[in-house]
Formats: structure tokens, sequence, C-alpha cells
């Protein structure tokens, strides 16, 4: 098998087990088996336009495995169908072609992330084609595949806000990205877990903790005495 399709068909398992599906061949008997039952049972399965598209199941495809229209429309094709019907202009994926130029062409035709896994591309392509992260976010890559590529800094850069790169990174490396005390207190940081990341008690004193939060955990604020000295 080539680099290509071991790639696409690791991606696929990723996406299998990301949804608690063992494998492939169990997509495929639950998607046969919607087409008796009703879009229902792929809804339940967290299945949806987006989902089987990237899985390589387009709109043709589901109508052959018995899939009405108004089925279709329940799963989402009705937008993913005007995708692909605006890809159908794109040139396919070849090796004659730059893969930065096949990308830009399939960009401009509307297709977003599920649309250019489908064709081959995932987001090391588009890294090295020069696409930024911010880019690649708001086309519906996730922050997974997003983190696999980039750094928490150009991820930040992106618009990523603490709650969400905390799944991925760690309090140490928000803290190094340049995440503030008040961010993470912002983000449900408790006291004791800032100082643990490596953020200083003065840090920490300015973040917006209440006294009694501090006191809790021995950072009471400093309390300057104003009152004159009394003369012996």
């Amino acid at each position: 098998m080539g680099s290509g399709k071991r790639q696409g068909a690791d991606c696929r398992l990723a996406i299998c087990k990301s949804l608690g599906i063992a494998s492939l061949e169990s997509v495929h008997r639950i998607v046969v088996s919607g087409a008796r039952k009703g879009a229902e049972v792929l809804l339940e399965k967290s299945l949806d336009a987006k989902t089987l598209l990237a899985l390589g199941y387009d709109a043709s495809g589901m109508k052959k495995l018995g899939y009405s229209e108004s089925d279709l429309k329940r799963l989402g094709y009705d937008v993913a169908t005007d995708l692909e019907s605006r890809r159908a202009s794109v040139e396919p994926k070849d090796s004659t072609q730059p893969v930065a130029r096949q990308l830009e062409q399939m960009m401009a035709a509307g297709c977003r992330a599920s649309e250019l896994k489908q064709a081959g591309f995932f987001i090391h392509h588009c890294k090295a084609a020069g696409y930024e992260a911010r880019e690649l976010a708001r086309l519906g890559f996730t922050l997974n595949e997003l983190a696999a590529e980039y750094t928490i800094h150009q991820l930040k850069r992106a618009g990523f806000g603490v709650k969400e790169l905390a799944v991925v990174f760690g309090g140490p490396e928000l803290r190094g990205a340049g995440f503030t005390a008040t961010d993470m207190k912002n983000a449900g940081y408790t006291i004791r877990e800032l100082l643990s990341f490596g953020y200083t008690e003065n840090q920490i004193r300015a973040a917006g903790f209440s006294n009694r939060e501090l006191a809790r955990e021995g950072l009471c604020r400093l309390i300057v005495d104003k009152t004159p000295l009394q003369k012996w």
C-alpha cells in the first residue's frame, strides 16, 4: 500500500476510534443497517455527513446503498453535496501538479477539512504548503490535528484559549506559551496548580484571587502598616 493510501486508512481508523467504533468494517455495517432502519441509527453514533465524508462515504455512494434524499438531508448531505459539486471542477490530486497548487484550488472551491481529507490532503500537507494554523482551524481541522503539526505558540496566535489548549497541553506548556496567571485563573485553575506550573507568588497574587483563597495557600497579601511609629 502506498504511503498516501496508508495515511488515509490510518486517518479513517483514528476517526473510528474517536467515535468508539472498533473498525472501518464496523462503520460499514452501521452504514448498511442505517439504509434499512433510517438515518437516526447513524446519528446516534455521531456519523453525520461531515464524518461520513471523511470516512469515504459521499452522497452518491450513500444513494447506492439505499439512502433516500430525506435521509441524506437529515445527515447533512445537503451542504456536503453542494461542496462536492463545487469540487468537481477542481483537478484531482495527482503527482504531476504541486500539492500547494492543488490545495489552493480546492480551498478556492470552498472545500473544508473533511473534503480535503477525503481527497487525500491532511494537516501536514497543508502546513507544508504554507497555511497557518488559524486558516486551517477555520476550515474545520480539529485541535488535536493541529497540535500534531503546530506549536502551542502558533495555536495561541490562531485564537485558541487556555481551556481549549489544556485538552492537549500541560500547565507548564501553557505558562511557557505566555498565558498569564490571570488567564489560568479565569480558566479554572487553582492557586496550588499555578504554583506547580511555575508561576511566581507575586504573579498569583496579581491574578485576582481573594484574600481568603490566598491565605488558604499561605500567600496572604502583604499589608503595609502606615501607622506612625510611636515616639517614646
